[in-house]
């Protein structure tokens, strides 16, 4: 048992936690870039190889305009990609060592349920944790529909860092 105000010891347990945790954030960031690409070059594909027959009717002025959309839709999932495969992984790395071995720096972390507006009363939403360090810089965990992961995730948080504000 932890004094109150004492962190409890990192443990290889909470580490895999936070890590298990990460990855579902990673996931998502990845699935949504993806699928964002996907509409972009699909919206390209319906023009360039008349997949669709109505597209053969377009002006000029529709036609450009649906390769700026598209256009837009595949460099928003471009840079989706490159913050999971390319700026994440050092982030995160920051996050794992300071909640393992600084927890000291720790200055926030709570939990927080997203809902569809109007839908608020209803089970459900994106089950979340947040975290701030002293720094500034802050993490959204996204940890899915069911709460366990969440809570679970924010206990070792808070173990590690029981003088963080909630």
């Amino acid at each position: 048992m932890v004094s109150p105000g004492r962190s409890a010891p990192a443990t290889p347990e909470g580490e895999a936690l936070l890590r298990q945790a990460i990855g579902k954030t990673k996931l998502s960031i990845g699935c949504v870039g993806l699928g964002t690409m996907a509409m972009g070059l699909g919206l390209m594909a319906l023009h360039a190889f008349e997949l669709d027959p109505d597209t053969k009717t377009w002006g000029i002025g529709m036609t450009v305009a649906a390769y700026v959309v598209a256009a837009f839709f595949v460099v928003v999932g471009a840079l989706m990609l490159y913050a999971l495969l390319v700026r994440l992984p050092r982030s995160n790395a920051r996050l794992v060592h300071a909640v393992q071995n600084d927890p000291g720096r720790v200055r926030r972390v709570y939990r927080k349920t997203i809902k569809t507006e109007g839908a608020e009363n209803l089970p459900g939403g994106q089950h979340c944790v947040c975290v701030e360090l002293d720094d500034g810089t802050s993490w959204q965990l996204t940890l899915g529909i069911r709460p366990e992961l969440a809570d679970r995730v924010h206990e070792y948080i808070r173990s590690r860092a029981p003088h963080a504000s909630g």
